[in-house]
């Protein structure tokens, strides 16, 4: 009766997997849609937020829809003036877990990591950026700082 008592019901836990990511910039990006938000001029909806988990150099695209097509069009972009980074971390939603992402994975030979369901923080970098855009952009509907062009290329460094 002893044995029984100490043993643990239920779903066990299991080991922790552990990202190894190299300390080289543009090795591996995490990305991430924000949206919708209040629709542009051009009718955009959505920030692709494409983060370098090494320099946290951020990079946002403005897209229409969050779309499979529109992902690999930004990431086409991105390609033309860095390369392609030989790892992608990105959460569960359905634009980036299609077969269609998936093979855009493997034709550019981009090893592809979803994070844990209902686990945001494990893709945190850029849930922080999210988060600040968020705020940027109540700010901005409050008029309390100014519009100045494009955001189209933002780019932003965190010490």
């Amino acid at each position: 009766m002893r044995i029984l008592k100490n043993k643990k019901s239920g779903k066990q836990e299991g080991f922790l997997h552990p990202l190894v990511k190299d300390d080289i910039p543009l090795n591996t990006y995490h990305i991430d849609h924000l949206g919708p938000l209040a629709t542009s001029s051009k009718n955009y909806k959505f920030i692709l937020a494409v983060i370098d988990s090494f320099t946290k150099f951020v990079w946002l695209y403005p897209t229409k829809t969050t779309s499979t097509s529109e992902v690999i069009k930004k990431l086409d972009i991105q390609k033309t003036t860095f390369g392609n980074p030989p790892f992608l971390i990105t959460d569960r939603g359905t634009t980036l877990t299609s077969d269609k992402f998936h093979n855009y994975c493997s034709e550019q030979k981009i090893t592809l990591h979803h994070i844990t369901t209902g686990l945001p923080r494990a893709n945190g970098q850029v849930e922080r950026i999210n988060r600040e855009q968020l705020f940027l952009s109540y700010l901005r509907c409050q008029k309390t700082i100014p519009r100045n062009g494009s955001n189209m290329f933002l780019h932003y460094k965190k010490s």
